[in-house]
């Protein structure tokens, strides 16, 4: 402006001191500050403007001659662009080829990786068991010992669905155990409801599947696979037990003190989701509860029909008399069981998501004795 002291001086100055972060040397803004080099460059500039747009006919024929068209600057942007999208291609190609073995591989090989390096910076895991206050007897070495050959087991069976099926049903049982042992009877209630509603569905899904799974892949993909499943199980292992005997303050004791009188309820778990984690829980019913609905409409016009053609139609064996004359007194049996663990668990065991978990084994039940047709229409 005319002024540039008085409009544009105040913005200059506060500008300058944040980027300097010092006291301004005096300087004064004016319009014009006489003959000086930044004149003189700009002069130079203008009239090299000038001369460069008067002869730029014979510049362009210079141009030409010295440097052919596949050297161009076009030309150049133009393969630079066609290379970075080869590259893009070929690393999403790399990257999402469809491959779930893959997928996992990637995300797994990442973890060790990023793992491996923190452990070299900061030094090697304690392994002491000074600050470990879990009793570790006979009893949990027996659980254990369980929990490890049913993962063998699962292992080794896993081109027969069915077997592998009942040993991953072994695996959450003997955590539900150690669960109880542990004194943690929430956590076993809920692995143990878990446990269930996920076999059953899992039992429901084989119908859709072959019997055994096609044969296994190349030694070298098994070789690499079975050195990330043991670099990621001894890394999570060790971090677990790393964690669990360290000494260091938590915020345990301040929710066991404060569970009666702040959240009046004994069992410190549920107290802790509805009370003092309350919106928490709140959000996490509304993702679930979309995610939900989501899936329902997804499914909706996927149902198979009873005359489908196709490879997958319904089974055509009955579901046992027996099975179906019990499963349907149960249903309200099992919903009063489900009313009486919500109503208490805010001081004993049990809860609102146990409680959810008992009424959906119970309408699993429904749908494996009655069919669909005749549990829908109900």
């Amino acid at each position: 402006g005319i002024f540039p002291a008085f409009t544009v001086g105040p913005l200059l100055a506060t500008a300058a001191a944040g980027v300097l972060q010092a006291p301004l040397p005096e300087y004064s803004l004016a319009i014009w500050h006489g003959f000086n080099i930044a004149l003189a460059m700009s002069f130079v500039a203008l009239v090299g403007g000038v001369l460069f747009y008067l002869l730029r006919h014979r510049l362009f024929a210079l141009h030409a001659r010295l440097l052919p068209d596949e050297f161009g600057a076009k030309q150049v942007f133009d393969k630079m662009i066609r290379g970075l999208l080869d590259a893009s291609r070929w690393l999403t190609h790399l990257l999402e080829n469809g491959s779930l073995q893959r997928y996992m591989a990637l995300l797994v090989g990442a973890a060790v990786t990023v793992g491996l390096y923190a452990a070299a910076q900061h030094g090697a895991i304690n392994f002491s068991m000074s600050g470990s206050s879990i009793p570790f007897n006979g009893v949990a070495i027996a659980i254990l010992i369980g929990l490890i050959l049913a993962g063998v087991g699962t292992v080794l069976l896993h081109r027969h669905r069915l077997p592998a099926l009942v040993m991953l049903g072994v695996v959450g049982l003997c955590l539900s155990l150690l669960f109880v042992y542990f004194s943690a009877p929430d956590l076993a209630l809920t692995q143990l409801s878990v446990e269930v509603v996920t076999i059953i569905l899992l039992l429901l899904a084989l119908h859709f599947m072959p019997q055994e799974a096609t044969a296994d892949s190349a030694n070298a993909r098994r070789w690499r696979d079975a050195a990330l499943a043991g670099g990621a199980g001894i890394g999570v292992a060790g971090l677990t037990w790393a964690v669990l005997t360290s000494p260091f303050e938590t915020l345990s004791s301040f929710y066991l003190e404060q569970s009666v009188p702040g959240g009046g309820g004994s069992n410190v778990v549920n107290v802790i989701l509805v009370d003092f984690r309350g919106f928490d829980t709140f959000g996490e019913i509304t993702v679930l509860a979309i995610a939900a609905i989501g899936i329902h409409a997804l499914l909706q016009n996927l149902l198979i029909k009873p005359n489908d053609p196709g490879r997958y139609g319904w089974a055509s064996a009955k579901p046992p008399l027996l099975l179906e004359v019990v499963s349907r007194p149960l249903l309200p049996l099992a919903l009063m069981v489900a009313l009486y663990l919500m109503l208490r668990g805010h001081n004993a065991p049990g809860g609102g998501f146990i409680a959810g978990l008992v009424v959906g084994i119970a309408l699993i039940l429904q749908y494996l004795a009655s069919g669909v047709e005749w549990t829908q229409a109900r």
